[in-house]
């Protein structure tokens, strides 16, 4: 996706409520398990169809039928927004999850990050920009 400048998402989706504007920020589940990067909602999402640019096998994800544009796509310079930085986020904060659980509630799904979760974040593993 950071290649491709979007993001794609299933018809029924969580993801269809952003809107341009919007700051996404990453996390690779599996065994990298933390936050990764963010960029920023471009446009409005569109039909994935038949003679739509590939992106990724089609074979692998025939459920993600919506791309949405991104731009100002940065990936993080370390590992450190990892499960012990996600647990200080609000959302974790205001569940009852224990730490080997949190990476769960990002599990095919998003939520909604406060401005002092954004900037702890960067703060933590962002691009020197943000440091």
């Amino acid at each position: 996706m950071h290649k491709n400048r979007c993001w794609e998402f299933p018809y029924r989706s969580q993801q269809a409520k952003l809107k341009p504007g919007d700051l996404l920020l990453f996390y690779l589940g599996s065994k990298v398990r933390h936050i990764v990067g963010e960029a920023t909602v471009a446009g409005p999402a569109i039909p994935i169809e038949k003679d739509s640019p590939a992106t990724f096998d089609r074979n692998c994800f025939p459920f993600f039928v919506w791309r949405m544009p991104l731009r100002d796509f940065v990936l993080y310079e370390s590992d450190k927004a990892d499960l012990d930085l996600i647990m200080k986020l609000s959302f974790a904060q205001r569940g009852k999850v224990t730490r080997p659980f949190v990476g769960l509630l990002l599990r095919v799904g998003m939520r909604t990050l406060t401005a002092e979760d954004v900037e702890l974040v960067r703060q933590v593993a962002g691009p020197n920009e943000f440091n």
